[in-house]
């Protein structure tokens, strides 16, 4: 499909501003050597910018960052501010000086008592400010909040939501147990690609999410209740249960989707909050999401989350889901766990 921009939704125009987001924070921390230094003098702003603008963006929607600077610093170095300093910021050279002196004009300008203002609009107007002055009603902002700022605001539970930072201490195992039910997979009539899909979103988080990925379990099955039940009640029980379920196809409304079922079933406390986000992120550019049945449980000390069966779809409610992953499966036992292991 070819998508003119000048009439995409605005929750599709935001979706793509976040992934070039994410994927430009994704390349900086694969890139610590570079610089922040080098960032000043060849683009005019650099991580710290970075995390600035992700504040103020919390800012004009509502919400409040956990940890503040802090937690919007974590967001885009993949650690704390000070951890990544004392691991890659190197002393700068007398070259990198010069350069940065002989780019003065480009700098936000000081004025005694008064916070920092660029120069130019087109250069970074969070640049040395403080980061305590990084709010809607200290910085002239880029123009009216964004359609999907509103909606957010219209939400009740959504208006001071904290956003959740990457998490800090020794990474989490988790065991990760990838149940993918097809019947035409199965069949082997195709190849399963949502069941590495899986595995490799998870992988690709890690450094964010501070976890170890061990896929202890793998399977695919037909859409048949006795089989996905005999996988997800073995892989939950005893001392070598999964930390971790994930399923992917069967949530439909079709006869054969019985996975949401047996899922509901063998679980002895639904999770509904993660199903209702992955629905509510999803609507804002499919609405066939509304026919999703998925849903998100606990068994023992294993959460269990139902995805959807197309590869895409699956790392978009990924996407969703992995930022809170870590803090649940804490919850519910599993650092101490996973620590011992």
């Amino acid at each position: 499909a070819v998508l003119l921009m000048a009439a995409a939704p605005q929750a599709t125009a935001d979706a793509l501003d976040a992934y070039a987001f994410r994927a430009l924070v994704a390349h900086l921390q694969a890139r610590p050597e570079v610089q922040n230094i080098d960032l000043m003098n060849l683009a005019g702003f650099c991580r710290n910018c970075l995390a600035k603008w992700y504040l103020r963006g919390a800012e004009e929607m509502g919400l409040q960052i956990e940890s503040g600077y802090d937690g919007a610093c974590r967001r885009v170095y993949g650690e704390s501010y000070a951890d990544w300093k004392a691991k890659h910021q190197k002393k700068a050279t007398a070259e990198q000086m010069a350069l940065f002196e002989n780019s003065k004009e480009l700098h936000a300008v000081h004025g005694e008592g008064q916070p920092p203002v660029p120069p130019a609009p087109l250069l970074s107007d969070v640049c040395c400010v403080d980061p305590g002055a990084v709010q809607v009603a200290n910085c002239a902002g880029p123009g009216p909040l964004p359609k999907a700022a509103d909606a957010l605001r219209a939400i009740p539970a959504l208006r001071a939501a904290p956003l959740v930072p990457p998490p800090s201490g020794p990474p989490l195992v988790i065991h990760l147990g990838i149940l993918t039910v097809s019947d035409r997979a199965a069949a082997g009539v195709y190849a399963d690609e949502s069941g590495p899909t899986i595995e490799r979103e998870m992988r690709a988080f890690a450094p964010a999410g501070n976890w170890d990925v061990q896929v202890r379990e793998r399977a695919v099955v037909a859409d048949e209740a006795d089989a996905i039940r005999q996988r997800l009640e073995g892989w939950s029980d005893g001392t070598g249960a999964c930390s971790l379920i994930l399923t992917t196809g069967g949530t439909g409304c079709a006869p054969r989707d019985v996975t949401p079922d047996v899922t509901g079933a063998v679980c002895q406390a639904l999770v509904p909050g993660i199903a209702e986000a992955v629905l509510w992120r999803a609507l804002q550019h499919e609405p066939l999401a509304m026919l999703s049945r998925a849903v998100a449980g606990i068994r023992g000390r294993t959460l269990i989350v139902n995805l959807p069966g197309r590869p895409k779809a699956v790392a978009e409610n990924l996407a969703v889901i992995m930022p809170v992953l870590r803090h649940c499966l804490t919850l519910i036992g599993n650092e101490a766990r996973a620590s011992a292991a």
